[in-house]
């Protein structure tokens, strides 16, 4: 294998480390919550929870890009579509969660979250690089495999926005990590929707489509 290709396949190895290995207590599943569920656009065979009215149009579902096992981070994918006459502003930053105990969980911003993930991925990366490529230009290929990887995430990463009527905006919105291998917690969107949406990192109690 030419050292081109070995650098290719360190990009490609961060990326796929986003999403490998997601099983039940690494990412979270979605339980209850809105108005009606429908299949995950992102995710095929996996459903995802609606909250429709006049105004808008939001889904909400597990984040089919991200591996929660790294960076002691949750992410939840989420699209807003404004069927309104003007435009809706969204601050994820003013979302909340808690989990069934109480305790809250900090909303982190796209930056902190992927600093978690690439900070704690990123001595594997390394440490296969040099392997393929030695010292000197495993580190230099492990780090443009982290710029790679790490601009993906904070590409598919939802940013306060304003959306304009007839639109949309989607993406992932992070969230601390709880300490605990199994968990359920409630979701609040800020001034989007009153109610919670749950969600669970426990397999069996994950929403399935009918």
């Amino acid at each position: 294998m030419s050292r081109n290709s070995q650098a290719v396949l360190l990009i490609l190895l961060f990326t796929v480390l986003l999403g490998f290995n997601v099983t039940p207590g690494q990412t979270l599943f979605p339980m209850s919550g809105g108005t009606s569920i429908e299949t995950h656009p992102m995710a095929k065979g996996e459903a995802v929870l609606v909250a429709e009215n006049e105004e808008l149009r939001i889904l909400l579902g597990r984040s089919p890009t991200f591996n929660s096992k790294y960076g002691n981070v949750w992410a939840i994918w989420i699209r807003v579509f404004n069927k309104g006459k003007s435009p809706i502003d969204v601050d994820p930053m003013k979302f909340t969660a808690k989990e069934t105990d109480g305790r809250a969980l900090e909303v982190l911003a796209p930056e902190t979250a992927v600093k978690r993930f690439s900070d704690d991925v990123s001595p594997t990366v390394t440490a296969l690089s040099n392997v393929l490529l030695g010292p000197s230009a495993g580190r230099n290929s492990s780090k443009a495999a982290e710029r790679r990887g790490t601009s993906k995430l904070l590409s598919d990463s939802f940013y306060t926005t304003s959306i304009a009527p007839s639109t949309y905006k989607e993406g992932l919105v992070f969230f601390e990590r709880s300490p605990s291998k199994e968990t359920n917690f409630q979701i609040m969107i800020g001034e989007l929707w009153t109610e919670p949406f749950n969600f669970t990192s426990v397999g069996n109690q994950k929403l399935k489509l009918k």
